[in-house]
């Protein structure tokens, strides 16, 4: 028997070949780059419950907090309590917060104590050498703690 032949197909000439070859990395590609979205997404999905753990962790500890706060918040109340449940406590409450009793006469001072008249300091620009400035400040602060000690301030 006689072998039979096929005609052999021509080549084409143009980059069918590449052609082929880019057609094959881009599907590469998109088949990669949808593996990879696909794979984070899965790791979302499975790290979702650690990070709420987490959130709802560090909002109980919060939550802790806020509740000590309260709980000291509410001590402080209820001692309160007792104090204003005695006649002395009531009294002291009363006048602070400005009651007198039948017949007193009310006096109100001042909250706050006039401030004392500035001390005569020279002008800034009296120092014209950083020294000069740097012995006025130990000469006052030497004084300041001569007061301080109760001693009589040393000379200019």
């Amino acid at each position: 028997m006689r072998p039979i032949l096929v005609p052999q197909r021509k080549r084409r000439r143009g980059g069918g070949r590449a052609r082929r070859h880019l057609g094959g990395t881009l599907k590469r590609l998109c088949v990669t780059a949808a593996a990879v979205l696909l794979a984070g997404w899965l790791l979302m999905a499975a790290l979702r419950p650690f990070l709420m753990d987490y959130q709802e962790v560090a909002e109980l500890r919060k939550l802790e907090v806020k509740l000590a706060q309260a709980e000291v918040e509410n001590e402080a109340l209820r001692r309160r309590i007792g104090v204003l449940n005695t006649p002395k406590g009531i009294e002291v409450e009363a006048r602070r917060l400005g009651w007198v009793r039948h017949g007193e006469i009310l006096i109100q001072t001042s909250e706050t104590p006039p401030s004392p008249p500035p001390a005569a300091t020279p002008p800034l620009n009296a120092v014209r050498s950083r020294e000069g400035l740097v012995n006025r400040a130990h000469r006052l602060a030497s004084r300041t703690l001569a007061r301080l000690r109760g001693s009589a301030p040393p000379g200019p």
